[in-house]
């Protein structure tokens, strides 16, 4: 990537494509901080695809914590 090429995309840029911080962060810290890190827009898909199956986790965590709360009264 190089902005004189014309493949730089900035986090506006990004976040103007419909991706949010969170999405982009996850693809970051996915990368080595010693390896060279190739940005794609499959990538952030991915990422996105990761972070849903995450949020659906928790929720599934949620309910099952709040039906122990109501079964232990």
């Amino acid at each position: 990537m190089a902005k004189s090429l014309g493949n730089f995309f900035t986090f506006r840029d990004l976040v103007a494509k419909g991706y949010s911080g969170r999405e982009i962060r996850c693809l970051l810290i996915q990368a080595h901080y010693r390896e060279q890190f190739n940005f794609t827009f499959g990538g952030l898909d991915n990422a996105r695809a990761n972070l849903s199956r995450i949020d659906e986790f928790t929720a599934k965590l949620r309910e099952l914590a709040q039906g122990r709360d109501r079964n232990s009264n």
